[in-house]
């Protein structure tokens, strides 16, 4: 039995490898500063290399690209500071050198003691230069999110954006592979043109639609409606294909809201809105009295194809107590009618406008009314003061337009839109100031832009800029209280539940990665959801507790509803709501229990223990695994499920290849 067959086991292998490391290292930080190596680097440290190093990495042979016979000095070891770190973590962890002969422990000790201490003796306090960093793009979370906090409504223009790469941290906000194509930046001006028709629709006026379920188009021809009590006659949507849809010209960019009259007809149901079959929201029909649900989402204008199909909701319910012998009928739902009305302004947006600040007349002119406009919004979305000679280029423009014959909104429509284009917008600079060819300090606006950035994904808020401008954010004190501050706020479920699930691996599960369908249908949306949503809560538990790192290990509570607890095999749990519940089985708390981070580590098909040791040793503990080789081979999806062989007797087969062993 291997560790990666008893998960108990692990759990308390990783957890004491926690421990010694936390005590090593306090006793290494208590003792270092007495520690040094009587090594020097011409009669010791440059012969070890010679004699185990340069044989792969000299002047004749260069694996990987790396070459170290070059350094011949202490000085210039020091100046390729990241390559030697790579090369302690190469030594220390005996991956090199891979060819006899071997340096004894006693000189790979001496080789890692003597490149620590030699690269630590750099002061970086006296480093003003820090090099060359690359401005951040905004990630397609960051510029959603950002869009939101800017005009107010939440539509997500990005989403029509390509998925950002990940990077070489694994997360997809490296700022070296943020980079804008012209295919980006074509984007870049639908979605704010796009964004900037939705504000504007709010000053249109709304239109009005109804539908008749039983006037509306359904894909099942041999399908009739039904009636159900005098006053509702419509289609019932009981199956997957069902579709009943309609084609609707929408006159303006906008939010439209969707009221729907509709009644289960047993058991609780649930319709979903698509839109050019995209997928735009769902409503629970949890009744069988009929009742008006209603969903608003944002569609451009233009003649697009409504349709409505069948979607349970992602609640897991018990049969009723008082039936329990009565066959249940099927889970459907009935629709009366349709209504749509739009454009309008959400229930979310701001009393008070946040870019249409001011309009021509009443005494105000166009002029004026563009000026104030232009101002406010461009400094909003620079995060920081803009001169008087930018926000001009801008007025510009304008002015070029009503010049032009274009009304006053289309005038200030192209403004806005330059102004959402702009590199300032999109990256985040932190560029020296007009006066400074040296080293310098950020300023207290991009302070506040890397604060609301980290714990929000988003632009600062009305506070940060406050303190900005009175420049007070490099006060340690208020730092801390604004960063706990932060926290506080909603916004920060957001970043975290994005750092989480790019950390761990689950981020894409339910999307572009997932289980066999067929060979596991119990994986539905709903216990998805709820699987995410357990380490989402364990995490902002211990984060806003002020828990210990090692309840990520080993834990004797997590958070459940009953879908996922019935999945756990856990009873006493109902609802649909996630709470804290205690844990009797030894093998559940902690990340390795969790169904989120079990199934993003497997296969489709399968378990897979390869998959699960890699993530344990490089995401837990931060030991970096080459890849096999190419003639390594792998295991089929079905593996452990054909000619009779469990899975550990495959790989027990597999482990047997030459090449395979020698990895």
């Amino acid at each position: 039995m291997t560790l990666y067959d008893n998960p108990q086991a692990l759990v308390r292998l990783i957890r004491n490898v926690a421990i010694l490391v936390s005590s090593a290292l306090a006793a290494w930080g208590a003792g270092a500063a007495d520690k040094k190596s009587s090594a020097s680097f011409e009669n010791d440290i440059r012969p070890m290399l010679e004699e185990y190093c340069f044989r792969c990495h000299g002047e004749k042979k260069q694996k990987g690209d790396v070459q170290l016979s070059s350094f011949h000095t202490k000085r210039m070891l020091i100046s390729e500071h990241e390559l030697w770190q790579e090369v302690i973590h190469q030594v220390k962890s005996e991956e090199m050198p891979d060819e006899e002969p071997l340096p004894t422990p006693q000189e790979r000790a001496m080789l890692v003691d003597w490149l620590e201490q030699t690269l630590n003796e750099i002061d970086w306090a006296k480093v003003k230069n820090p090099g060359r960093i690359t401005m951040p793009r905004l990630t397609k979370t960051e510029y959603n999110n950002t869009m939101r906090d800017l005009l107010g409504i939440d539509i997500r223009p990005g989403d029509y954006f390509s998925e950002d790469g990940e990077g070489q941290s694994g997360f997809n906000n490296d700022r070296d592979s943020l980079f804008i194509t012209p295919v980006l930046m074509e984007k870049y001006f639908e979605a704010a043109e796009r964004a900037l028709d939705a504000l504007l629709g709010f000053k249109k006026e709304p239109i009005e639609y109804h539908f008749e379920s039983e006037a509306m188009f359904m894909t099942e021809t041999r399908e009739t409606p039904k009636r159900f009590g005098e006053d509702f006659f419509g289609y019932v949507l009981n199956r997957g294909q069902m579709t009943l849809y309609e084609s609707i010209d929408f006159p303006h960019d906008g939010i439209y809201e969707f009221k729907v009259r509709a009644l289960s007809t047993g058991g609780p149901a649930g319709t979903r809105l698509r839109i050019n079959d995209e997928i735009k929201g769902d409503i629970d029909v949890l009744s069988e009295e009929a009742g008006l649900y209603e969903i608003a989402v944002f569609v451009p204008r233009g003649t697009h194809q409504i349709a409505w199909n069948i979607q349970k909701p992602p609640i897991y319910y018990k049969p009723k107590p008082e039936k329990p012998a009565q066959a249940q009928k099927p889970q459907s739902v009935a629709i009366d009618w349709v209504k749509i009305r739009g454009p309008m302004r959400p229930k979310t947006a701001p009393v008070e406008p946040l870019v249409f600040i001011a309009q021509p007349g009443d005494g105000v002119t166009a002029a004026d009314a563009a000026d104030r406009i232009l101002q406010r919004f461009a400094k909003r979305a620079f995060r920081r003061p803009v001169s008087k000679d930018e926000v001009g280029r801008y007025i510009a423009l304008y002015e070029n337009a009503m010049s032009s014959g274009q009304s006053f909104d289309e005038s200030i429509k192209l403004a806005l839109t330059a102004v959402l284009v702009s590199p300032h917008f999109l990256y985040r600079p932190e560029l020296a100031p007009s006066d400074s060819d040296k080293e310098y300090r950020i300023d207290h606006y991009q302070i506040a832009s890397r604060l609301s950035y980290f714990l929000w994904m988003s632009m600062p808020d009305e506070e940060l800029f406050g303190l900005a401008k009175s420049k007070r954010l490099r006060n340690p004190r208020t730092l801390r209280k604004q960063v706990d501050r932060m926290l506080q706020d909603p916004r920060s479920d957001g970043a975290m539940e994005t750092f989480l699930g790019q950390w761990l691996g689950f981020e894409s599960l339910g999307e572009s990665v997932q289980p066999d369908p067929k060979a596991f249908p119990e994986f539905t949306p709903a216990l998805n959801k709820a699987m995410k949503e357990e380490a989402y809560l364990a995490f902002d538990a211990l984060l806003k507790g002020q828990g210990s790192l090692l309840a990520l290990l080993d834990s004797k509570e997590s958070f459940l509803n009953e879908v996922l607890a019935k999945h756990y095999g856990i009873d006493g749990v109902s609802g649909n709501e996630m709470r804290k519940v205690e844990l009797n089985d030894s093998n559940r708390g902690g990340l390795l229990g969790m169904g989120s981070v079990l199934t993003a580590t497997s296969s489709p098909m399968r378990t897979s223990p390869v998959n699960r040791g890699k993530w344990v040793l490089e995401t837990l503990l931060g030991n970096r695994i080459p890849e096999p080789p190419a003639d390594a081979g792998i295991l089929p999806e079905n593996a452990g499920q054909i000619e009779g062989k469990t899975l550990r007797e495959e790989f027990e087969m597999h482990r047997n290849n030459p090449s395979c062993m020698d990895c």
